[in-house]
């Protein structure tokens, strides 16, 4: 339907097209003149930035030498992106972290931070400082932050991280950039300490018993990883993970989530519970629990391969890989690759 409406809008035969801003997002569709009203990004207002791209879309080329774009009711908007420099300064999440000297950091450490997205940026920043300070030459690259305001509480910060030892190998710290490193060391310390490590390998997820045991996983990574799951939340991802890597569609995941979630709110809108199983699926499933069954295993290789004296290679079930991709069939992800 869409590329249908796409392509008699390009050949004139639809003059007008109603939309949201999605159309920004990489569909080469120009307009002669583009109507604005309160533009948004999800729920907040839309950047400045994106804006600029959106507004970008006026004028086709080879017809017109300009295009208009139109701004309605703009003293009404929740953010005048439509004002500001054509130019825009962006800088690393890691920068807007260390303005300060890195006072969330240490929040962090001291377990002074409320969950959710800004405690992701703050492990982030922290892995990457840790990994600068302990496996760099020199400190030139945390210098780089250091200014007037914020020089003092720049060393509170290199003195906390100075007083972490990790001492899982470099490689499995640099691979695994996105988790703190006293985390990953946690998930070692608990491995490295049981007797029959054979009970936290994974399975083929069409074998008997392999929900079973990546459930056991997922606890470690609530007790390891800090990751704050009800066992409510943590039974819909743990159904959700295992049914898509099974390779069930997902038009059938969300038509069974939408009848169980009318069962107890019938009158939810079918677009809200959509929308939110969507972005479980994006942000717990294939973003976290990738990299988190990625360092899992990372570190249980580590852990078998001191354990044994043979040199037998090791292979490992990559759920992280399945967990990406929505399929655990070797041919279907070759066919992806």
């Amino acid at each position: 339907v869409r590329s249908g409406i796409e392509t008699l809008f390009k050949n004139d035969e639809i003059k007008f097209i109603c939309c949201t801003s999605t159309l920004l997002q990489g569909v080469n569709l120009p307009a002669k003149h583009i109507i604005i009203e309160n533009p948004k990004s999800g729920d907040s207002p839309m950047s400045r930035s994106d804006f600029l791209n959106l507004s970008g879309r006026a004028g086709r080329l080879l017809k017109e030498f300009h295009g208009n774009i139109w701004c309605i009711r703009p003293s009404k908007w929740d953010d005048n992106s439509y004002e500001g420099d054509k130019l825009q300064e962006i800088s690393s999440a890691i920068s807007s972290v260390m303005t300060d000297g890195g006072s969330l950091i240490q929040d962090l450490l001291s377990d002074n931070i409320e969950p959710g997205k800004i405690i992701d940026e703050a492990e982030m920043a922290f892995s990457k400082l840790y990994q600068d300070y302990h496996y760099s030459e020199n400190n030139s690259s945390i210098e780089t932050y250091r200014t007037d305001e914020n020089s003092e509480n720049l060393d509170k910060t290199i003195s906390v991280i100075s007083q972490m030892v990790v001492d899982l190998p470099s490689d499995i710290i640099e691979r695994n950039k996105g988790i703190r490193p006293d985390h990953l060391q946690k998930v070692y310390n608990f491995l490295s300490k049981k007797e029959h490590l054979e009970d936290y390998l994974l399975i083929s997820p069409y074998t008997s018993g392999a929900k079973v045991k990546m459930n056991n996983v997922i606890d470690i990574f609530i007790d390891c990883f800090g990751w704050e799951l009800s066992q409510s939340y943590k039974n819909l991802i743990s159904f959700l993970a295992y049914y898509w890597i099974w390779g069930k569609p997902l038009g059938e995941l969300i038509r069974e989530r939408v009848n169980y979630v009318r069962k107890s709110e019938p009158n939810k809108k079918a677009s809200t519970i959509i929308r939110d199983y969507l972005n479980i699926l994006d942000n717990d499933i294939r973003f976290k629990m990738v990299k988190y069954f990625s360092a899992y295993n990372d570190i249980l290789k580590h852990v078998l391969i001191n354990s044994r004296s043979d040199n037998e290679e090791i292979e490992l079930e990559p759920y992280h890989i399945y967990l990406e991709f929505g399929s655990c069939k070797k041919d279907v992800l070759n066919i992806m690759a």
